[in-house]
């Protein structure tokens, strides 16, 4: 990294799933009215999270007012699939500046979806569509299901691009059981439903995906874990940004360039260097007779690649070379 560019305003960065505008008098009535309607769903938790985001206007985020022409880069997935470490190794990159998790995009993203079904409703209250745009811009930032909206966010930001990670489902769901990582749909104590539920949610997740053609890239755990060089020179690639060699050592930043949100579950697992350690600690958890049901609970793993019926698989496949970094 030359000294020209360790003197660079972060603020001149391409943004990595961040859209934090200053906010106008048009943001704030909206968002004060997200916070109503929270309120009186009894939502009290998306209420707090609310309140802590409308805090998190620090300095590296506030010196400027950011538009939608922005190259935004989005990164999601299912929880558990890689999406942080992803976050973290393009943060370490000296062009790019991402955002913590803020864990409440996607219900605002969801929450738009529902004004737009009511359209006569938010009109006749003076809330026009460009209104809720406006609002919902304002608070785009790192969240994995943020992706169940790619058609609505390529509208939103023209020039942003998508990264969606895919993982053996095996893997995540065996992480988000024994992390106990709370994701609405899933059921922790039912295995079969957490298996389904995984599957319906890569279905709408790669179908976003494949619809933003040219905008959108697939990016397996099991390649970037294994082959951080090759995998990351593909991504930057697709971004159109320069290879940075601090992609490969994001643990070093942590903490200064890379900032993570300590409630974030894998936070504890990102301040290390990439490892192979949990690509295969889901071998042995489930039983026999689940293991069996699972080509018909997920049949989206064979879409992505996987082979659901092969209960010792061989993750070699998915390294792009043989990497020694």
């Amino acid at each position: 990294m030359d000294s020209t560019r360790l003197l660079k305003p972060r603020w001149n960065r391409k943004r990595c799933q961040l859209a934090k505008w200053m906010p106008g008098l048009g943001t704030v009535l909206i968002v004060l009215l997200l916070l109503i309607i929270c309120c009186l769903q009894n939502e009290r938790s998306y209420f707090s999270t609310l309140v802590q985001a409308l805090t998190m206007f620090d300095a590296r985020f506030s010196r400027r007012i950011l538009g939608n022409e922005e190259p935004f880069v989005f990164v999601g997935g299912m929880p558990r699939s890689g999406t942080t470490l992803m976050r973290a190794m393009l943060d370490a990159h000296e062009r790019i500046r991402c955002g913590e998790e803020t864990m409440v995009i996607p219900w605002i993203l969801k929450s738009h979806e529902e004004w737009v079904k009511r359209r006569g409703i938010t009109e006749g209250s003076g809330l026009s569509e460009k209104v809720l745009d406006e609002a919902v811009s304002a608070f785009i930032s790192e969240d994995p299901f943020a992706l169940f909206y790619v058609d609505y966010l390529a509208d939103l930001f023209p020039e942003s691009k998508y990264i969606l990670m895919l993982r053996d489902a095996r893997a995540t769901v065996h992480s988000v059981i024994t992390r106990e990582v709370p994701i609405s749909g899933f059921n922790r104590t039912n295995y079969e439903q957490c298996f389904q539920a995984w599957n319906g949610n890569m279905r709408k997740l790669v179908s976003q995906c494949r619809g933003a053609t040219g905008r959108c890239l697939m990016v397996h755990y099991e390649s970037l874990v294994q082959s951080p060089r090759e995998q990351m020179a593909e991504i930057l690639a697709f971004l159109e940004e320069p290879w940075s060699e601090n992609v490969l050592q994001h643990e070093k930043f942590v903490g200064g360039e890379v900032m993570l949100n300590p409630n974030e579950f894998s936070t504890n697992q990102v301040v290390q260097r990439v490892n192979l350690k949990a690509m295969t600690a889901w071998k042995g958890f489930f039983n026999d007779e689940l293991l069996g049901k699972i080509p018909r609970l997920a049949p989206m793993m064979a879409s992505l690649g996987y082979d659901p019926f092969d209960l010792d698989p061989d993750y070699a496949k998915w390294a792009l070379t043989t990497d020694k970094s």
